[in-house]
């Protein structure tokens, strides 16, 4: 049976888990409430000043005292415990701290009630030391209960618990990454439907939706892809699974299922980059209406056809080379009576798909402002000449590994004639074979010139060491 936001491991439920790891998990955000209070305490906060040596003695006589005058509930004590955890953690002493915290949930959670959210930067504090106790189970455990606690505490439509749904998706995607879990595809899933229930709060509330619509609707698109790639919803043992954590009902409920999209990966993604469009052409709209010239105007003209172009890799991405082909050239009608640099600014470029894959994009331009990272503008490459590498080995940003490769782009956005001429911080023959398979086996967004995707051959940029294939993801 599911609680109404997710769908807790038996083992995690308050009526068989032991006392005190529950109330931990109340008083996680406790210590957050409180610590500004502690801060501001004129009995205690001078200890949080001190060092562990010194502060980890005092803290341990306090709590001592406060017991000794027979009240053993009192909030006081899940104060100085949480402080003497926090001290005992700085000494990586990660058993002891846990032991603590335990006990100082149980005294919150009396004190405040089952799902206050007081609790919560103790339960991340748990998570913490769990982490570095290699104990990823607990820390997973905690992490769900963590989100339970907010999901009870707030409305489902309370903007607030948009911070929780996020952090609770990332923590998901986190956990496929790393293969961890019995059914790491699951995760995908529930990150999913944590986005989906966090874009349904934006929806109602304009604010809200000029700040983080944009973003939250690519990492749904990002989440489809990979959802896609690992066939997650497609398995019945990934849909139904009793390690699914995030109550389906609940999600439908508070969405109307309006991102669900039937399940369907490419309906999802397709879906999240069709509004994306829309709210752009809606600002070209409004920019244009009032008159704005100049870079305001070409800028909001660029960011409408950087969307248009990511739907058109999309299509790509799911072999729909017929679809992909008429979006790219309504991508070129947008621009083609415009300047040649707005042109070339936004095709002659190279962008790894899905774009949204950042960590697979070529190297070299500066990083993008946070107002580009809020649109589709991208990460992309810029030309590396060959002898200059040495220059590149010596550049600050050269502590990042990369491969320097030469390839040709067909029209159809492979790489062809791949060659590596030079890598670092390694040289390795095997490396150098993935890598030049991994490229070839990605797809790229064709180069169009004069509204045609065209081959453009001789093409050197620099990579991240890892550039992750169109390998079989099955977990």
């Amino acid at each position: 049976m599911c609680f109404r936001s997710i769908c807790p491991d038996s083992s995690l439920s308050p009526t068989t888990r032991s006392w005190s790891v529950v109330a931990l998990m109340m008083s996680l955000f406790w210590l957050s409430a409180s610590a500004t209070a502690d801060n501001d305490d004129p009995g205690q906060g001078w200890i949080n000043n001190l060092a562990p040596a010194q502060a980890i003695p005092a803290l341990r006589e306090s709590i001592e005292v406060l017991e000794g005058s027979g009240d053993t509930w009192h909030p006081d004590i899940a104060e100085s415990t949480l402080s003497l955890a926090r001290h005992v953690q700085e000494t990586g002493d990660h058993v002891e701290a846990i032991a603590l915290l335990e006990r100082a949930v149980h005294v919150s959670r009396v004190n405040h009630g089952l799902f206050s959210l007081q609790q919560v930067a103790a339960l991340q504090m748990q998570i913490d030391s769990h982490l570095a106790l290699q104990q990823w189970t607990e820390a997973d455990g905690l992490q769900q209960y963590l989100f339970y606690v907010h999901s009870r505490a707030m409305d489902d439509n309370d903007p607030a618990l948009i911070p929780a749904l996020e952090a609770y998706a990332q923590w998901n995607i986190q956990a496929f990454r790393q293969r961890l879990g019995e059914v790491p595809a699951t995760r995908l899933i529930d990150a999913y439907h944590l986005y989906s229930v966090a874009l349904s709060i934006v929806d109602k509330d304009p604010v809200l939706t000029n700040q983080s619509r944009e973003m939250m609707l690519e990492r749904l698109a990002y989440l489809a892809w990979l959802m896609a790639r690992t066939g997650a919803q497609d398995r019945q043992q990934a849909q139904y699974t009793n390690l699914r954590m995030v109550d389906d009902d609940w999600v439908d409920q508070v969405t109307e299922r309006r991102y669900r999209r039937y399940n369907n990966p490419f309906l999802q993604g397709e879906y999240a980059l069709e509004q994306i469009i829309a709210m752009r052409a809606d600002h070209l709209a409004t920019v244009e209406a009032a008159g704005v010239t100049g870079e305001a105007r070409n800028r909001a003209l660029e960011d409408h056809t950087n969307a248009i172009l990511d739907l058109a890799d999309w299509y790509l991405l799911f072999e729909r080379r017929n679809a992909s082909i008429d979006v790219y050239e309504s991508a070129w009608a947008t621009l083609q009576d415009e300047d040649e640099e707005l042109q070339r600014r936004v095709f002659d470029r190279i962008v790894m798909l899905p774009r949204f894959e950042t960590t697979q994009q070529p190297a070299g331009d500066p990083l993008p402002t946070r107002a580009m990272q809020a649109t589709a503008g991208s990460i992309s490459g810029s030309p590396v000449i060959p002898d200059d590498t040495q220059t590149m080995k010596d550049d600050a940003t050269a502590s990042v590994p990369y491969v320097v490769m030469e390839f040709d782009i067909n029209q159809y956005g492979r790489a062809v004639n791949v060659d590596i001429l030079d890598s670092w911080p390694e040289d390795d023959v095997g490396m150098h074979r993935r890598l030049i398979g991994a490229l070839r086996d990605s797809r790229m967004r064709p180069i169009f010139r004069d509204g045609s995707a065209a081959r453009v051959e001789d093409l050197v940029y620099r990579f991240p060491y890892e550039i992750e294939g169109v390998e079989s993801e099955t977990q």
